[in-house]
């Protein structure tokens, strides 16, 4: 018999009345069992499962006839409308595609799932309005998107100027006063959260995300078996086993040796070896071997300098076959996840939506110029939102106990201007100026008066405090750290950046005292995010020291593993705790999650099902007799996720009857943390993850360039310091 509610949510999640001394650093509104419980909630595992059931609710919506019918949506990025050419910012320059100079294409989000649909989100959006709908949409815009410097640098010229482009259109089909824009966010940071709300008289939904309404978020992730053999490139057979063993040793030491070099010979066109190395002393190619899993995997990178090519392979270890297989893997897929929310927590998700649109509208109008188009953030005189009460479950219908976690930033822009021009101006920049023949260099600190006095007057970059959270809200903070804090069995986050250093340190003081705790890191980045050197400070000095690592020539640690799912984006703000506690949504494993970027996620927890009651075949599951019983939320959650990262299709109709087998398999335990690394369990005999995912070399984290702490406080922000 499994603890009862009770008892996990003291365990599990932030208490009423936590306070830290930062004030806004508080438990969850939902802070008691009473507050959490009878709520009913549904998983969405990437964009097109998400949209669509985003398409069932405005389907429903159009049906009916309440006069109380409402749908509310909040997104970082608003994609709704196409364009192509050059946008004319601000009548002083112009935004253009850098690689083509040809000018930004925007895609318009024109289908919610194959097949294509003729009704994009933009028409049904005026066709719920014209039903009587009452349709409101807030996307973000950061305030300063209008210096060049900033849009460029930044990288959000092409998201803020693609929702300016969208807000200017959807306002002219649904009206001006239903888009309002969000500047609320910090100036380092963002308003990040990803949200819809809906309903009528009787009901109401809410849906949180990683997903915005663009359509790169429908692209599916992950390989199908016919496309992996067709990325399958080559496979180098060694002639004896001694002979793989001296070819892996020497990969191992970043050495291409000549038997496997003359798989890419042909492939690429390349000369004899002997010629090869004497061109690579001088600099015409370049080879790096990054080891990803000790005698098992490695990532071969070849620069080609006289083609100005790179390619990039990954190499698996077949011992049973005295074989190294050799693949490419292509790029472009989107891996997300959303979550549906009924009971009186999606009340809170609304009531947040509502304080932010009222908030905007108090707020004095700041105005966009794009091409010949003005677009207001608002109108002064537009109508508030009205309260709108919560509506609760049946008694006793929802299993889920539910939080809702935000994060708000604190406005902290206190510095002076000497100290802001310091903080502002990189360390290394220089500016010249002068005829030529005077030139006069600038350096940081020459520089740090002028631009921290100029910083100081701007009203678009010290923003004002939010009257709903004055001192900021950190409740993503909060919750999760207390979740991590008793963590007994496992700990899985999926992210595409993993490089929060609180974070990993809290994972780190977990596993000291419980060092049988096992963590799973999946990480694929976003290919819009620059690298950085965030990610290596955040594995090798906050996570690995001090943790317990295997003993006999595999010295990686014993319960941690790291794994990229190569050439997608692993954009969902997934974690999951001992198959009780997870949270999804909007925020990420950034620092800027936890308290600068506005994020909405929740958390769920649900007694979780015996092992020994838990269904053993899919016919069980199909149909449970006495003895068995379902699996809780979260288990169905993460066996879904992970049955997902093993290539298992998660629509029945498409399973064999041997994943099927392992469909049901995974919902136990035991059996599905050993697919991640075989010494933690029994896995089902032929079940492992996608080949394109690749484990990652933890001895330590392969380092990039050295960590500058002042760079990560303006890219991963903390709104607590002073700016």
């Amino acid at each position: 018999m499994g603890a009862d509610a009770n008892t996990l949510i003291a365990k599990y999640c932030a208490p009423a009345g936590q306070q830290s001394w930062w004030a806004g650093e508080t438990a969850p509104l939902q802070d008691t069992p009473a507050k959490m419980q009878n709520h009913r909630t549904q998983a969405f595992i990437d964009g097109v499962a998400y949209f669509n059931a985003i398409k069932d609710e405005i389907q429903i919506l159009l049906k009916t006839t309440d006069p109380n019918r409402f749908f509310y949506m909040a997104a970082w990025w608003l994609g709704l409308t196409s364009f192509q050419g050059q946008l004319r910012v601000a009548d002083s320059w112009n935004f253009a595609n850098v690689e083509t100079d040809t000018g930004e294409t925007y895609a318009e989000f024109s289908e919610f799932a194959p097949p294509l649909s003729v009704q994009n989100l933009e028409t049904l959006l005026k066709m719920m309005v014209d039903k009587g709908v009452n349709v409101r949409v807030l996307p973000w815009v950061l305030p300063l998107i209008g210096d060049e410097r900033i849009a460029s640098k930044t990288g959000m010229g092409g998201v803020n100027f693609h929702t300016l482009v969208s807000v200017s259109s959807l306002r002219q089909r649904i009206g001006n006063e239903r888009v309002v824009l969000n500047l609320l966010a910090h100036t380092f940071g963002g308003s990040h959260c990803k949200m819809v709300i809906c309903g009528d008289s009787n009901s109401m939904r809410a849906y949180t995300s990683g997903l915005d309404p663009v359509d790169s978020r429908l692209l599916p992730p992950g390989l199908t078996k016919q496309q992996v053999s067709a990325q399958h490139v080559a496979t180098f057979q060694a002639n004896n086993t001694a002979e793989l063993n001296t070819v892996c040793d020497l990969l191992s030491l970043n050495l291409l040796s000549e038997p496997l070099f003359d798989e890419f010979k042909g492939m690429l066109s390349l000369p004899d070896f002997t010629v090869f190395r004497d061109a690579e002393q001088r600099g015409r190619y370049e080879i790096r071997v990054d080891v990803r899993w000790e005698n098992r995997e490695w990532k071969l990178a070849l620069y080609d300098g006289p083609m100005k090519a790179l390619y990039i392979f990954y190499l698996k270890k077949d011992k049973d076959n005295d074989a190294i297989r050799i693949y490419q893997w292509p790029a472009g897929g989107w891996h997300d996840v959303g979550v549906r929310v009924e009971g009186r927590a999606a009340g809170a998700i609304h009531d947040f939506f509502r304080d932010m649109w009222n908030e905007q509208l108090g707020r004095d109008v700041e105005t966009f110029k794009i091409n010949n188009d003005r677009t207001a953030s608002h109108d002064r005189a537009w109508q508030p939102l009205p309260l709108r009460q919560p509506v609760d479950l049946a008694a006793n219908t929802g299993k889920q106990y539910v939080q809702v976690l935000r994060t708000v930033p604190l406005m902290n822009f206190t510095l002076t201007p000497e100290k802001r021009g310091k903080f502002l101006v990189p360390d290394d920049f220089k500016v010249k100026f002068g005829v030529k023949g005077h030139r006069i260099k600038i350096g940081p600190q020459a520089l740090a008066i002028p631009v921290g006095a100029y910083a100081a007057v701007q009203n678009a970059y010290i923003r004002p405090k939010l009257n709903f959270a004055p001192n900021g809200c950190f409740e993503f903070k909060v919750a999760l750290q207390k979740a991590i804090s008793e963590a007994m069995d496992y700990i899985f986050i999926a992210d595409q950046s993993l490089y929060a250093l609180e974070i990993m340190e809290w994972i780190n003081l977990r596993m000291q005292k419980m060092p049988s705790l096992k963590v799973i890191l999946m990480f694929g980045a976003d290919p819009a995010d620059p690298p950085n050197s965030f990610l290596p400070e955040a594995m090798n000095k906050k996570l690995l020291p001090g943790v317990r690592r295997n003993s006999k020539g595999d010295t990686q640690p014993s319960n941690i593993v790291f794994y990229e799912w190569t050439g997608n984006a692993v954009h969902c703000k997934v974690t999951i705790i001992d198959d009780t506690w997870c949270a999804i949504g909007s925020a990420n494993c950034m620092r800027r999650s936890l308290y600068t970027d506005v994020e909405l996620s929740v958390s769920i927890l649900e007694p979780p099902t015996p092992s020994e009651e838990l269904p053993r075949t899919p016919a069980e599951e199909a149909a449970l007799p006495q003895d068995r019983k379902a699996p809780s939320f979260v288990q169905h959650f993460r066996r879904d996720l992970w049955a997902h990262y093993c290539g298992i299709p998660l629509d029945p109709a498409q399973r064999s009857a041997t994943e099927s087998q392992h469909y049901t398999a995974l919902l136990q335990q035991k059996a599905a943390l050993a697919v991640w690394n075989p010494p933690w369990g029994w896995a089902p005999r032929g079940l492992s993850l996608r080949p394109e995912m690749s484990r990652q070399n933890l001895q330590p984290f392969p380092w990039g360039a050295p960590f500058d702490s002042k760079d990560y406080d303006r890219v991963d922000p903390d709104s607590r310091q002073a700016f």
